[in-house]
């Protein structure tokens, strides 16, 4: 039988579920290996140690498998007979459920699989053709592969503009806010400069607050916008729309706006409507022009991204608490200047809109400007490689790199490579939505699904 070489770069939830699904499959001989430099299962978003950081989705609707949609809510059901499907669960806890999914893909797997984790990071890939890719590792081994999937997450960028005078190696300065012992050099009574006002500033409030931190903290991003709460009961599966052919909302980015305005003032809660658009919003953006595309990631992508990816209620009160207490403020406006001064602080200077700039002092400024798409911004020696070979290339939106909804990944020539393709957060700008498990699950099968459906392609 002839054996399909994968493998999948990033151990995270997609590049874990895409394993997962080689494994389970019995039509196609597969050889899976996972290059992963930390613990596999987990990424940026379960990896966190923090007991208050939770789910933003509840158990109900975090199945990994889309065949099972109470998956997670039974294994949870298991664990603690007092889980309810509403609950808000922590994001370690989800962790250890795909580690143990995985892990339970792995022992049952058919004799004719074979998996191996390579705790190394890739640093290039070179395309012999004809003879398959072969995969760099930071350590100068190479692993030879038929096809390559890049699971890489969501990436860091390099040096912000904003960082202005202050270099990336000032001590008081945490670019990866996710570096948990940089954030426990951080004293109770600090001052902290979140920049960013989303998700991860949510988490880094939760964080600090939880340890016992007293300082002050402020957040400051362009519009100044926390993510929306979800409800205390949340609808575990929205009924979703049905356009009935009805094409007029696809002329535009704004009449889609309208439209979904419009569902919200009709529901009985805004987010329900919201959330009942879910299943055409891939579709939705697949039939959108390039110029409508770009002209929402510029203007309403930040207002989309609050209302479509929400806290759990228990965080929304924590943060709101914070807010009325005074210890977090929140800001509108760009970093006009950013410097150390003599007395071991960093001095910020913050335009708000329509008022005269201020200037705040604070211990520490930890980027919580969530994660970089622009390739050439991406602080990434794979990525960085692969566009020096011509292997990739941006996507016109300037968001992610050019691919097919599938996955499969074109070439600074427009070509389809059969041999190299993507999950998550770089298929942006094909899919939009394109980050959280409801949708990744779906990507994993499906691509696990091509892949051996390629194989008497690749290996002829």
């Amino acid at each position: 039988m002839e054996i399909l070489k994968i493998v999948i770069i990033g151990g995270g939830f997609s590049g874990a579920m895409t394993a997962y699904h080689l494994l389970r499959q019995e039509q196609v001989a597969c050889a899976v290996t996972v290059v992963e430099p930390n613990e596999l299962g987990l990424g940026l978003a379960y990896s966190t140690t923090c007991e208050e950081h939770l789910l933003n989705v509840c158990a109900g609707g975090m199945s990994a498998l889309s065949d099972e949609p109470d998956h997670f809510f039974n294994y949870a059901k298991e664990k603690d007979p007092t889980v309810k499907i509403t609950d808000f669960l922590p994001r370690k806890f989800f962790g250890k459920y795909v580690q143990e999914l995985l892990s339970s893909a792995v022992s049952e797997k058919a004799d004719f699989h074979s998996f191996d984790l390579v705790s190394q990071r890739a640093v290039d890939i070179e395309d012999a053709e004809s003879r398959g890719l072969k995969v760099f590792l930071s350590n100068g081994q190479a692993l030879e592969a038929d096809i390559v999937v890049l699971a890489l997450g969501n990436l860091a960028g390099g040096k912000p503009a904003w960082l202005d005078q202050l270099p990336m190696t000032n001590t008081h300065y945490i670019h990866n806010p996710w570096n948990k012992v940089a954030i426990d050099t951080i004293q109770k009574t600090d001052s902290v400069l979140l920049v960013g006002t989303g998700l991860t500033a949510v988490d880094k409030v939760i964080e600090l607050t939880s340890q016992g931190h007293v300082g002050p903290i402020l957040a400051a991003s362009r519009h100044g916008l926390l993510p929306r709460r979800h409800l205390d009961i949340p609808d575990v599966h929205p009924q979703q729309v049905n356009l009935n052919g009805d094409r007029q909302w696809q002329s535009s980015a704004l009449e889609a706006l309208k439209y979904v305005r419009q569902l919200a003032s009709q529901a009985a809660h805004w987010q329900a409507g919201v959330d009942s658009v879910r299943s055409i919003t891939q579709k939705w953006w697949g039939n959108l022009a390039l110029k409508e595309k770009r002209y929402f990631m510029r203007h309403l992508q930040t207002y989309w991204d609050v209302h479509r990816h929400r806290m759990a209620p228990s965080i929304a009160n924590q943060i709101e608490a914070t807010e009325k207490s005074g210890q977090l403020r929140i800001l509108s406006g760009g970093i006009k200047r950013l410097c150390a001064n003599d007395q071991a602080k960093i001095e910020v200077t913050i335009q708000e809109r329509y008022l005269e700039p201020q200037t705040f002092l604070v211990d520490y400024v930890i980027n919580c400007t969530g994660p970089q798409l622009k390739l050439k911004a991406i602080d990434s020696p794979l990525m960085a490689n692969l566009h020096k070979r011509g292997l990739i290339a941006p996507d016109q939106t300037g968001a992610g790199i050019n691919c097919e909804a599938s996955g499969m990944i074109c070439d600074q020539q427009g070509r389809l490579n059969p041999r190299l393709f993507a999950i998550g957060p770089q298929l942006k700008a094909v899919l939009l939505e394109s980050v959280a498990v409801p949708e990744l699950k779906g990507q994993a099968q499906e691509l696990a699904r091509l892949i051996c459906n390629m194989q008497k392609t690749i290996t002829a």
